[in-house]
């Protein structure tokens, strides 16, 4: 089942990510990681709506070594709303890939429109 991810055109919004593999916590603060919104997940890494990653600042590993993605207000403010997909990949030390999450990323249209 594909988790839910839930935003307002134009908020900010924090998403904590416990990482796991194979069922067991995993520790990713010295991992490289990008969260990646795209309208189909076969479009390339260039044209998704946006992308956070460890080096830009997106994605902040806490004390606890769980990993927090910021989206800010910018990023969705020109994005329609809807329904796109989504997913948080990383390195292991040795380099090798890993999906650690995926799912929907829904855009929920602004009500109030007061600046």
């Amino acid at each position: 089942m594909l988790k839910t991810l839930r935003i307002t055109q134009g908020d900010r919004a924090y998403y904590d990510l416990a990482v796991t593999l194979d069922g067991e916590v995993v520790d990713v603060s010295d991992w490289p990681l990008w969260f990646t919104v795209k309208r189909l997940p076969a479009d390339l890494d260039a044209a998704a709506i946006f992308q956070k990653s460890t080096d830009n600042a997106g994605i902040a590993i806490g004390e606890t070594g769980v990993p927090r993605i910021t989206v800010a207000p910018a990023d969705t403010t020109d994005a329609a709303p809807g329904r796109y997909y989504y997913d948080v990949q990383g390195r292991d030390l040795s380099g090798a890939p890993h999906t650690l999450e995926r799912g929907i990323f829904v855009i929920d249209p602004q009500i109030t429109l007061a600046t």
